[in-house]
């Protein structure tokens, strides 16, 4: 009876499963990141603190980052209370200066945060959104994204980790697609 269920349901047990299994790989991982931080002697208490906020997109490192970022480069959202802060290289394998650089984070409606966090999406260093071919087009089509889109330059500081992102996270099968 639980296989005819399961037919049934077409997939949907199987994306529910892959959906929890992605989510607590990656925050498995930076949970660990986190508690290598906190056993740490080289740091004050203030310094771990500030560390690990930045892992949520709050702190200093939000500060930052809006000094640089204004708006979602994809939706045009200004309200910052609905965007996400989101480091271009991971947080759990950032160096501390990194993890607190605000050139090293974008601001994401949500949507797109977990694009690029999967690397179904990236940037060239002049604006242009990459596309991976592991996206399903009907996702960007059902948010009215039409490619090509330019979403204009980027920083040069803030080139060094999308070239980062492109090379590590972008289409990348670990990233939350399914194994191929």
């Amino acid at each position: 009876m639980a296989a005819v269920l399961r037919d049934l349901l077409a997939g949907q047990v199987e994306d529910i499963e892959f959906r929890l299994t992605d989510s607590a790989d990656s925050e498995l991982a930076d949970e660990w990141a986190e508690q290598v931080i906190q056993q740490r002697t080289d740091l004050t208490a203030a310094q771990k603190l500030q560390l690990i906020r930045a892992r949520r997109g709050q702190g200093d490192y939000r500060k930052s980052l809006e000094q640089h970022e204004y708006a979602c480069r994809l939706s045009g959202l200004l309200d910052r209370r609905h965007l996400r802060a989101r480091h271009i290289k991971p947080w759990s394998i950032s160096s501390d200066p990194e993890k607190l650089d605000g050139c090293n984070g974008l601001l994401f409606s949500p949507q797109f945060d977990h694009l690029f966090a999967r690397g179904y999406i990236a940037f060239s260093d002049n604006g242009e959104l990459l596309v991976s071919r592991h996206l399903n087009p009907a996702v960007l089509q059902s948010w009215k994204v039409t490619p090509p889109i330019n979403v204009g330059a980027f920083k040069p500081q803030q080139c060094v980790y999308l070239e980062q992102h492109r090379r590590e996270v972008f289409e990348q099968p670990q990233n939350g697609r399914r194994g191929e």
